[in-house]
Order: structure tokens, then sequence, then C-alpha cells
């Protein structure tokens, strides 16, 4: 089933993972599923934390029931019966009487049936979230394929410390999304279940629980991804729980954290016991920015007599690495003697106030880390004692941690396992991890200074005069023909405007080498490139003021054509929901003007710029911060209802 909060009308996605991308955070590509369509949808129409049918609403706690099977349609108020879809009220005689029924050949929400639950938008706005005060936990969810989503509205579950678990997931298959949950965690006992989500605003605000974890693993093949754990709803502000999330039971395997901000904890993550989980992909002691600090108290992730797991990606390269820093002790702690097989890859690693990695009292084999010998613009060392066959990766920081992934190379099958990396290492300081082979990965070697090479002194001979050539011209690389315009893009997400014509390949060719994926939202879903990986990618040709996000990885200033269109309007169709576009009218266009052509029919717009989100608000200047629009400045829009809307284009 699925557990929505709305009305019933078309409910709208909030662009919550457009937001954390050019906030700095990740995008990540959604994974294969086989969740059933949902039969019946649930509509939560009240902030009550009650299971009252004389109140003619449906809350919360009623829905979960209903959902589960534990609540019967057949018990609503005619109100609340207006809240499930597929019912009708029947003026039935006595002894029934008037009540709730199921149109005919309609299964009703329960146990066999998967359901959806909503939040009306109208009394949870996204624009101002509404909140639901918790007396105790809510009901087990304890039937299969459930979702609980709150992504087309702005919904707050808070306990006030009342219970550490608000719920508790003992089924398979389930999904909660777009909630912000405060003061108490969620516990996950099944399997196959997920918590967030990569979609518009499908993940979820878990934090403040301090006597415990934002997300509990008990079960295997959960994934929780796209959240904030331990911050507030921007991702700025540390609300700690006491583990962002942990695995808590032997049983707690083949369990994947990915892409969620995990900071102002206690500890980011803890793995217990359980084996076989990944942590890819994740902000692990930064704000949403992935830059800022916002450290976990203690440890980033701590792993603790489990064996078997993978912090960043394998050698073979799967996975995503996690930037895990500005911890209040280790990094990555790796502790018991049954803490072994833990691989440690591709992460950047640094500002940790303990060691970057530490493996104590037995964990990971407290493998020897690599010695590094030559740091001359490439870097190659030894192993001692001899490590064979075994990968060493190769990094760059300004202490002794290793805040740059260069790449790796395999040791050689000689007497100290030497190892010689070819690549270009930056410094200033360079050093090294080593995994063996079984998935053992050490401690950061110690750093060793980047210095230039000494060349070897040869005898200069007497020059013997010659003509002196006619110069040459040099070449200059040749910029796109007609106009253009520059964009200075640094390391992260950017929200741009296409102002050309091209393929992808064409179109991101000034920062080729310098980003790593690049987006697109359509009217068919998400579209993606990858330079590197045509057999992913699906992004068709760019048209001039098409909006795309594109992950920078270096700086670079990137050299932009403007194609000639021809008009002073362009015409735009707008369905519900969001659109991610790139305005062509004149520069400082007052967003009141800018979206005049869609007046009354959309809720909110949102710009993203270097000092983070603006947004405007139709009749709410108190809440908009939103300047003026120029040319090829992209933003977000919250359509409400169907709009031609016809956009002027500037010369």
């Amino acid at each position: 089933m699925k557990i929505h909060f709305g009305g019933r009308r078309r409910l709208l996605a909030v662009a919550a993972l457009l937001l954390a991308a050019l906030a700095g955070g990740t995008v990540l590509l959604p994974r294969p599923g086989a969740q059933a369509s949902p039969d019946v949808t649930i509509w939560v129409n009240s902030t009550d934390d009650t299971n009252d049918r004389a109140d003619g609403d449906l809350a919360l706690r009623e829905a979960i029931l209903l959902a589960t099977g534990d609540l019967s349609v057949g018990a609503l108020s005619h109100e609340e019966c207006d809240q499930v879809s597929g019912t009708r009220w029947l003026a039935a005689p006595p002894p029934l009487g008037p009540h709730c029924d199921m149109l005919i050949g309609l299964q009703p929400p329960g146990a066999s049936s998967p359901d959806t639950i909503g939040f009306d938008p109208t009394v949870f706005p996204p624009a101002s979230p509404e909140t639901i005060n918790l007396a105790s936990s809510l009901p087990e969810l304890h039937s299969d394929n459930d979702t609980i989503d709150g992504s087309s509205a702005g919904v707050i579950v808070d306990s006030a410390g009342l219970c550490v678990f608000c719920l508790t997931i003992s089924s398979d298959n389930n999904t909660v999304k777009g909630l912000e949950i405060y003061n108490c965690g969620v516990r996950v006992v099944g399997a196959n279940n997920t918590i967030g989500g990569t979609g518009p605003g499908e993940g979820n605000v878990i934090s403040g629980n301090t006597f415990g974890s934002g997300v509990y693993l008990y079960g295997e093949g959960n994934t929780v991804k796209g959240n904030y754990l331990g911050t507030d709803a921007s991702g700025t502000v540390a609300r700690p729980n006491y583990n962002g999330v942990s695995t808590e039971s032997y049983g707690a395997v083949d369990n994947t954290i990915e892409g969620n901000v995990i900071s102002g904890n206690r500890v980011g993550v803890t793995i217990l016991y359980g084996a076989a989980n990944t942590v890819k992909g994740n902000y692990v002691g930064t704000d949403a920015s992935g830059a800022s600090p916002l450290p976990n108290e203690w440890w980033g992730v701590r792993i603790w007599d489990a064996a078997g797991n993978v912090v960043g990606a394998t050698t073979s390269g799967y996975g995503e690495g996690n930037v895990i820093a500005f911890n209040g002790r280790a990094g990555v702690l790796v502790t018991g003697s049954s803490a072994t097989r833990n691989l440690i890859g591709h992460n950047s690693i640094y500002s940790n106030d303990d060691k970057g990695i530490e493996n104590e009292d037995g964990g990971n084999m407290e493998l020897a880390p690599p010695i590094v010998d030559s740091a001359t613009g490439s870097a190659s060392g030894h192993t001692d004692p001899k490590c064979y066959p075994c990968t060493v990766e190769v990094f760059s920081d300004d202490e002794d941690e290793g805040r740059i992934y260069h790449g790796s190379v395999a040791t050689q099958n000689d007497t100290t396992g030497t190892w010689m990396y070819s690549g270009a290492v930056t410094g200033p300081n360079v050093t090294a991890t080593i995994t063996d082979g079984d998935g053992n990965t050490s401690e950061f070697s110690a750093p060793v200074e980047v210095t230039e090479e000494t060349p070897t002194p040869t005898r200069t001979p007497t020059p013997t005069p010659t003509p002196t050539p006619t110069p040459t011209a040099t070449a200059t690389p040749t910029p796109p023909a007609g106009p253009t315009r520059t964009l200075v893009w640094g390391p992260g997400w950017h929200n741009e405007t296409w102002s050309g014509a091209s393929t992808p390949e064409q179109a991101f060719a000034c920062a080729a080498g310098r980003y790593a994926a690049a987006y697109r939202f359509t009217d068919t879903g998400l579209e993606r490139y990858f330079s590197d990986r045509p057999d992913i990618s699906n992004m068709t040709d760019l048209s001039q003021y098409d909006a795309f996000l594109i992950l920078i990885t270096q700086p670079v200033t990137c050299l932009m054509p403007q194609a000639s269109v021809p008009g002073t309007s362009r015409t735009l169709q707008w369905s519900p929901g969001w659109h991610n576009e790139g305005w062509s009218g004149p520069d400082g266009t007052t967003p009141e003007n800018a979206f005049a052509c869609a007046a009354g029919n959309y809720a909110a717009a949102y710009r993203f710029v270097d000092g983070g989100m603006e947004r405007y608000f139709p009749g709410r200047p108190d809440i908009s911060n939103m300047g003026p629009l120029n040319k090829y400045d992209a933003f977000l829009i919250l359509v409400t209802a169907p709009v031609n809307c016809a956009m002027a284009v500037a010369s």
C-alpha cells in the first residue's frame, strides 16, 4: 500500500532532490524496483493524532490502521469515507443503516491491497508545513507494499520525546518519504523497504532522537536514501540523533545507506553486528552543501564487530565515495576482532579531529598502511610487511587524511610489494591506504609532501649560432561561432540555462573532464548524461532555454554559445507539478512580472544562487526573497493548474 498526504486532486511534487543537489548534495539514479501499483489512496486531512469516528477528519493514525486492515472502511463516518478513493456512502436501510463501502469490484484498503496514504496540501501546505504532535508511537506498519508519502505536502511528525520509535515497519516493500520527523526515529524490521527517495521531495528529515537513531535497520535489503539525518530541513542546523542511522542486529544485512546528509548527530552511521551493508554517496559531518562543517560529535562512521561492509566504493568501482569530514573523533572507526573485511574506498575524508580512518582492537586485522616513498608529481612506495595482491588508493590532503581521491594501483609481487601511481598528485601532502585481497582496508599512511623532481645536471654544449627563425602565430582554441556568454563554475551542482542548440556532448564540451554528470527534467521524467557512460545516458538534444543540472568536479570557465531565436515571445505549456525552466525575458524582471502569465495557477518559484536558495510565493512578500531575474536564469516553478505561458524573449 501507499500512504499519501493530499486531497482528491492531483498532488504536486515538491522538488527536494533538485534543491538538495543544488545545495551541494548528491544526485543518484532511482534503483529499479517492483513495488505494486496503488489500489487505494487514503488522504490525511487532519493534524490531530486521533482515532475518532465522530470528528469527521481522517488522521495519520487512522490512515495507517486502514492501510494495514486494522480499521475497516465500514467503520468510517461519511466525511472520513470521502477521504478514501474508490468508496461510496450507502444510505442503506436497517439493519446495516448508512455506511461507507467500496465501489463494486474494488478491494478495500488492508493487508491484501497496495495502498497510498497522502496529506491534503490545503491542510499541510508545502511552503508552510503543519505538525502532527504524536501522543504515542504510530501503529505498526505490518502489511506489505505500503507507501507513506509526504513529498507533495508540508508534513511534520513530532513526538516531543514521548516515544523513541515514531513508526515501526515490520513488513516488506514499503516506502516512507517526504516527511519531517522530529524527536523519534523510524525502526525497520522487515526487508526491502525504502526510507526516503531520489525523486522530487522524497527525502525525509529525521532528527532530534537524542535517545536513539534516526533510522534503525534490523532487516535486510533496505535502502535509506536522500534524507537529512540529524539536521533541520535546510540541512545547515544540527538537530542531533544519537545515531543518524544504525544497524542493530546480525540480521541487518545487505542494506544501503545512500545519498544522505548525516550530520549533527552523536555518531553519523553505526554498523553494529550486521554484514554486507553499503554506505555510499553521503555527506557525513558537513552541511547539505558538502563543504561547510556540521560535525557529528564523535565518529562519522563506526563499524563495531561487523564484517564485510563497504564504506564508499569497492576496488572494482562499485559504489560511490562519501564525504566524511569535520567529525569530532575519527572519520571512520573500525573496532573489534569481528570487524574484518570492511572495505573503505574512493572517499573524501578530511579535517576530522582524530584519524581519518582508525582500526582498533583487531578491526580490519589492523592491516598496516602502505609507505609512500616518493611524491614528485606522481607517487610511489612499498608495503611493510609485504602486501600482495593488494590495492593502494592514493590521496592528496592538507594534513594526514585523504581529501582528494586520485586513483588506485595494484602492488607488485616483489620483495616489498612495491607500487607506483603514475597519475598526477596535487598535494600539498600525499597519503595512501591499502586494501588486501579479503577486503580489509588500512588506516591512512604517513603523509609525504609533494616536491618537484630535481633534474640530473648535464654539461651544456657551446651553442652554434643559427639564423633567427621567422616568428609564427601561436594557435588559440577556437571559441564557439557567433555570440557567447561566460559561465564560471566551481565544484558542485549548478542549475543553468542552455543558450545554444546541440547534443549533450557538444553542450558540455567546455567542461570536458571537469564534470561528472548532467540531468534534465522533462514531462516524461529525468534525463541524464554521463560523458563516459553512453549505456546509461538518455539525454536528448538540448534547445535554447532548456534548464539543466551539471555536477562540476573541478573549477572551469565555460564559454557557452548563444543561438539566435526569432520572435519576441515563446509559449510554454505547463501541466500541474514542478517545472525547471530558463528565463528568456529581459534582465531585471521582477518575479511577479516574470511569472505573471501563470498568475493564479502556481504556488511557488525557486532560484538557486551562490549564496543559497531564493524563493517567491505570490501574495507572500513576508517569506519571499527572490530578486529580479536576468536572461538565462534557471528557476523552478510549482504549477497548480494547466497553463499556457507566453514568456518574453529579450534580444
